[in-house]
């Protein structure tokens, strides 16, 4: 039974591996939505890399820029999470009501990283804390 159970477990991670695969892209191979992104918001900085991932069951595009920012797009081309340790995310990105709030109760904090989640948005700011917001952007909690 025991032997059964392995064999199942390999095959079936075997299929997933065998299935998920990335590779390098250029930038115009991006989807049009992620590079009218990247040249509206990082016009100036240089595209170091450029993959898509492809599993099974989803399409990915990762993009790391000169300045250390890294950002995730999904198939569609809409980011899905940015992050960016030395410089501050373009507040055009994120929604109002999250910078307003981050301004307001983590003065001198600055976001470091967004991530867009199906019904919230997770916020990493430079201080490690991070803040869970709704979709719309309102204040949800503190995440632990």
């Amino acid at each position: 039974m025991k032997k059964i159970f392995l064999l199942i477990i390999g095959l079936v991670m075997g299929t997933t591996v065998a299935f998920a695969h990335d590779h390098p892209i250029k930038v115009n191979q991006l989807p049009e939505v992620a590079q009218k992104f990247l040249t509206t918001y990082w016009n100036d900085v240089k595209v170091t890399r450029a993959k898509m991932d492809k599993d099974v069951l989803e399409v990915t595009y990762d993009v790391h820029l000169d300045n250390m920012t890294k950002i995730e797009f999904d198939k569609k081309g809409e980011w899905k999470e940015i992050e960016s340790p030395n410089v501050e995310i373009p507040k055009g990105i994120i929604l109002q009501s999250i910078v307003d709030y981050v301004a307001d109760n983590y003065d001198g904090s600055r976001i470091v990283k967004i991530k867009r989640e199906h019904h919230h948005f997770e916020v990493e700011l430079d201080n490690d804390v991070e803040l869970k917001f709704d979709k719309k952007g309102n204040f949800k909690r503190i995440d632990d």
